[in-house]
């Protein structure tokens, strides 16, 4: 494809005072000691970054008004070929191993080197690649990070030298999985980023299993929240939630879109959604929540995510509620 330099156009133009614009913000940033500030700032600079993004998206959309099949195409293929081109200096020209790449840049280290020295060399190197980096194209340095692991593309977790646990396509964060499904996510990752220990992580689990499967975990930490989206006649699939909504309203009780219903999994047969009930309605004296639904719908897929990738299978973080017994002790009853 061929590419008009004289003047920009149209679109550039727009995404060039986005990207300045997301700039300014995250130089104010790295300025301010105000907390409450930097988190503001960090929602704004994330806000103006999705919006010069969509773009990409807006150009291979057919239906758009200014669909171009050939700048999408581009977006992809100079996306590419800049990552390749500053993986190969890095790797080259600066003795530094890339341990993981995606679209948005890549995490590498020095083996057997000291931190301060990756650091300065890091830095050196944002220096002489962002000399070549065309326009406003230029590579960050996000930080310092001292252990982490990579699954696959954009899922991955990092723990920097405060601490800060960062992961990516890996969170528990939508408002269906339970407050123990998130727990013990995060204590996974604690295990492994912080005390290097993946041993310790499958032993957690195994643990909240085990409690889950006595009964010995409280209430609160079963909980889950989904909200109605729609007025109730819309919905076509009926999820637990919308089950409870409708047998609301059929007592009067008016549930409209933006409604929090809160409820647990009980133990029985059938459809999940005949047999949830609303947090406030629950007796433990007539009910018994599902063990075998939070274990399997709700811990081990949030904790698998991660495990999967250190050899761990669904079957060896269960709760072995006896133990196995082999053929000799058999033979010998």
């Amino acid at each position: 494809y061929k590419f008009c330099k004289d003047f920009p156009g149209f679109i550039p133009s727009i995404l060039g005072d986005l990207i300045t614009m997301r700039q300014e913000i995250k130089k104010k940033m790295k300025a301010t000691i105000d907390p409450v500030e930097k988190k503001m700032l960090d929602y704004r600079q994330r806000a103006v970054k999705l919006l010069a993004n969509s773009y990409y998206g807006y150009m291979g959309y057919p239906k758009a008004r200014w669909y171009s099949k050939e700048c999408a195409e581009s977006v992809t293929a100079w996306g590419r070929h800049y990552i390749e081109m500053t993986i190969r200096e890095i790797e080259e020209k600066f003795g530094f191993k890339v341990l993981y790449a995606d679209t948005d840049g890549f995490y590498a280290t020095i083996p057997g080197e000291k931190p301060e020295t990756i650091k300065k060399k890091a830095k050196e190197f944002l220096n002489y690649i962002n000399s070549k980096l065309p326009g406003l194209l230029e590579l960050e340095y996000e930080g310092f990070y001292l252990r982490g692991f990579f699954v696959t593309k954009k899922r991955y977790a990092v723990i920097d030298e405060e601490g800060r646990i960062t992961t990516r396509g890996l969170e528990v964060v939508r408002r269906d999985w339970s407050e123990i499904a998130k727990e013990t996510q995060a204590k996974v990752l604690e295990a492994i980023l912080k005390e290097g220990s993946v041993e310790k992580a499958a032993e957690i689990v195994r643990d909240v299993v085990e409690k889950i499967a006595k009964y010995r975990v409280p209430l609160e930490k079963l909980v889950i929240h989904e909200q109605i989206t729609r007025d109730l006649k819309d919905y076509k699939a009926i999820g637990p939630h919308v089950a409870i909504a409708k047998r609301l309203a059929a007592k009067g009780i008016k549930v409209k879109p933006g409604t929090i219903i809160s409820y647990i999994v009980l133990k029985g047969g059938g459809k999940i959604s005949d047999r949830v009930i609303l947090l406030t309605e629950y007796d433990p004296r007539k009910h018994k929540y599902d063990p075998n639904y939070y274990i399997e719908n709700q811990v081990l897929p949030a904790v698998l995510r991660i495990l999967e990738a250190f050899g761990y299978r669904k079957e060896e973080l269960k709760y072995q509620s006896s133990k196995q017994t082999g053929l000799d002790a058999w033979l010998r009853k």
